[in-house]
């Protein structure tokens, strides 16, 4: 209804006759109060409106279609949103506590939790009532990251994180296949399609972007918390971080990689003499980088963002052209930085700066590492990663926030092991129900 209002209101400033579109909107508006689909406050609001805008001379943008476009390609920016609704699951529960905010897909994450869980579960595990989360977190925009198009997956993770999370954008290369996946038909989520990596490149090489585009939808949250597909996030262990909405939550400053990128060599307290063969992406990405602080000595003076940008990282990295580097599957943004955040995601984007390079970078572009709040992690890089449940146990996730690698998509074709470590173990644990 106010698309079509919108439309009209477009007509009667950019077209002739202007007579007849005004006449159509006052009849719209009068059927509209009419039949009680708006209040008369509303009208006269949106009339005011109209008034103040030909006071200043507005025009509407030219809608432009893509069809009459040949440059113009959105083909890898499709957006699709969902709001936030009521489930037959929390209609039916008047006694949920409050401020408990209603959440999408409770009802098929039910029946995708007992179909997937029923057979295999453990008797010491209870069951978990999706509509009454021991935690959420109604103030971020959770943000999960797909690397490849490994769509099965979604319908696991979004069972993992909604209750706790009523705001989450999926992002990933590509578009879910809705006719081979069928029971993402039944989801209702909001998707954002970024870029393929290019050849030579590992999948998800500039995922960031999933994240510039989420900032720009500007959605009424305090911050955006961003999170890789294949590992899991505690919601309760970041209880204590959410007194911290304004803060970055990132990885312990020991922990961030510092490089003299044209030398090759990491820095340690200060001394820039180690090799950075262990670290394969200083070498992969030294053309990127290189060039990127060559824009930034091009524009330094031309744009505050950089400047200020530039001048952090010479101060925590001890001189210029010093990027730096860390794991980047997790980490928060606060809403006061998301906006710089974007713009610079944008810069590193354009010179095909590697994740793992431009995230922590552009975070010590904008916030001193100690005043992160910590993010802190088990890792397996150096063990089996294809069995994650060797070395999960309740007593080892003390202290720990998330879990990495694992891989959900096995579960849509019955894979044992992983069903029962996401049955008996994961579940279990995100909802306090051992």
């Amino acid at each position: 209804m106010a698309t079509v209002i919108t439309l009209i209101a477009r007509l009667v400033f950019n077209r002739k006759p202007r007579k007849i579109a005004a006449f159509v909107l006052a009849v719209l508006l009068c059927y509209f109060l009419y039949k009680k689909f708006i209040e008369k406050s509303t009208v006269e609001s949106f009339l005011n409106w109209l008034k103040m805008l030909q006071r200043i001379g507005y025009r509407f943008p030219s809608i432009i279609h893509q069809g009459l476009s040949s440059s113009m390609d959105c083909s890898e920016e499709t957006i699709e949103f969902h709001p936030i609704n009521f489930s037959t699951a929390m209609i039916t529960k008047p006694y949920l506590p409050k401020p408990m905010f209603p959440v999408a897909n409770l009802d098929f994450i039910s029946q995708l939790y007992h179909s997937t869980c029923d057979s295999v579960k453990m008797p010491f595990v209870n069951n978990i009532d999706f509509a009454r989360p021991l935690v959420q977190y109604s103030e971020i925009l959770l943000l999960v990251i797909f690397n490849g198009p490994v769509y099965a997956a979604l319908p696991y993770v979004e069972a993992l994180y909604r209750s706790f999370f009523p705001n989450i954008v999926y992002c990933g290369p590509g578009h879910p296949n809705y006719n081979i996946l069928q029971n993402l038909k039944q989801l209702k989520i909001s998707f954002i399609s970024y870029h393929k990596s290019p050849k030579g490149h590992v999948k998800g090489a500039f995922n960031y972007e999933c994240l510039s585009i989420a900032i720009k939808m500007n959605y009424n949250v305090q911050g955006y918390l961003t999170i890789a597909d294949d590992m899991v996030l505690f919601p309760s262990s970041i209880k204590n971080h959410t007194n911290h909405f304004d803060s970055v939550w990132f990885l312990p400053k020991g922990r961030i990689r510092i490089a003299e990128i044209t030398r090759l060599r990491e820095c340690r307290r200060g001394i820039c003499d180690v090799p950075t063969d262990k670290w394969p992406w200083w070498r992969k990405y030294i053309v990127a980088v290189i060039k990127l602080f060559d824009h930034f000595d091009n524009n330094e003076h031309n744009s505050t963002l950089i400047h200020d940008c530039y001048q952090q990282l010479k101060f925590l990295n001890g001189a210029e052209r010093r990027p730096n580097g860390g794991y980047a599957d997790v980490f928060y943004i606060p809403k006061r930085l998301a906006s710089p955040f974007s713009q610079l995601a944008d810069i590193f984007f354009d010179f095909q700066v590697f994740l793992e390079i431009a995230v922590p970078t552009i975070i010590q572009c904008l916030e001193f590492p100690d005043e992160f709040q910590t993010l802190k992690g088990l890792g397996l890089w150096k063990q089996d990663r294809t069995s994650p449940w060797t070395y999960f146990t309740p007593q080892d996730m003390v202290g720990i926030n998330f879990l990495h690698p694992t891989k959900w998509k096995s579960l849509s074709f019955g894979a044992k092991n992983n069903t029962e470590f996401y049955c008996n173990k994961i579940m279990p644990y995100m909802h306090d129900r051992f």
